[in-house]
């Protein structure tokens, strides 16, 4: 493997500025629209993770798939303090290979083109609630390579969107079958389920079915007529 030397940052493996909690509770606002984005029918040439650098993540699962193909690999992650000791004991000497390119935190304006232009998205995480990544690559029409536990089974349908494997050894052949899945496949079922527009008409729908089964105080529905 090469040298560590070698490595291609693209910017600091660490940040020295403080992330203000603000923009934490920011970043947990940030969810896909049904704004306008340019889906390419056909798959880029690189796979991409997006993330953290944590072994929640499991970025070193994300590396050893893009080697096994042999498929350029880029990772936008920011590292949190928490997660150094296993950035510097598992991540740095993988991403000093000459496939792995670590381009570091991106805005969210530049998720566009990251996931966009990715021939297909590698989420290895460990089972999440939700994968708020997994629907972000859908809205650029990216397909989404993770596992099938967690919340992600409801959110890729396997074989359409992208490949809900069982081990690293699913995934890399789930690499192989990228090509024969359609692009616009995965901006539809976006469009269709995971918009914010959906989310707030569906809060509305159960905001009316409560109401509706509300019991209302007769002074107030006086008042109401």
């Amino acid at each position: 493997m090469p040298n560590s030397r070698n490595v291609r940052w693209s910017r600091p493996l660490f940040s020295a500025q403080p992330v203000p909690i603000r923009a934490l509770a920011c970043e947990r606002l940030s969810w896909p629209s049904a704004r306008s984005v340019r889906v390419s029918s056909t798959a880029g040439q690189y796979l991409a993770f997006i993330g953290r650098l944590s072994s929640e993540k499991r970025p070193d699962q994300a590396v050893r798939i893009a080697e096994r193909v042999g498929l350029s690999l880029r990772i936008a992650a920011k590292i949190d303090p928490v997660d150094r000791e296993y950035v510097e004991g598992v991540m740095k000497p993988l991403l000093s290979h000459p496939l792995v390119e670590y381009v570091g935190e991106i805005t969210d304006a530049e998720k566009d083109a990251f996931l966009g232009e990715a021939m297909a998205v590698l989420c290895p995480y460990q089972p999440e609630p939700f994968g708020l990544v997994l629907i972000e690559a859908l809205a650029c029409g990216t397909p989404v390579i993770t596992y099938g536990h967690g919340s992600f089974p409801e959110m890729i349908d396997d074989g359409r969107t992208g490949f809900l494997c069982r081990d690293v050894e699913d995934m890399v052949a789930a690499v192989a079958h990228i090509p024969s899945l359609d692009r616009r496949d995965c901006r539809a079922v976006f469009e269709q389920r995971f918009t914010v527009e959906r989310m707030a008409a569906q809060y509305v729908q159960i905001y009316d079915e409560l109401l509706h089964d509300l019991e209302v105080p007769s002074h107030v529905a006086r008042h109401c007529s």
